[in-house]
């Protein structure tokens, strides 16, 4: 595990903490891509996780426009 030292202004008050974050591994993220379209193989992250995904992103910033 890592840390994300994460910085934030809220009305005009300065907040920082670090925050305990869980290590990713993006090769293995490709490489199951890979395999998927090249061997045939199931997906690493199925397609419902990537919308669900999208989705969460798209809510947290959808009052920053």
């Amino acid at each position: 595990m890592s840390y994300l030292k994460w910085n934030l202004t809220f009305h005009f008050r300065y907040h920082e903490e670090k925050v305990l974050t869980v290590d990713g591994d993006y090769a293995r993220v490709y490489d199951g891509i890979y395999d998927s379209i090249v061997n045939g193989k199931e997906q690493v992250i199925q397609p419902w996780q990537t919308i669900q995904q999208m989705e969460m992103l798209e809510t947290g910033v959808k009052d920053l426009k």
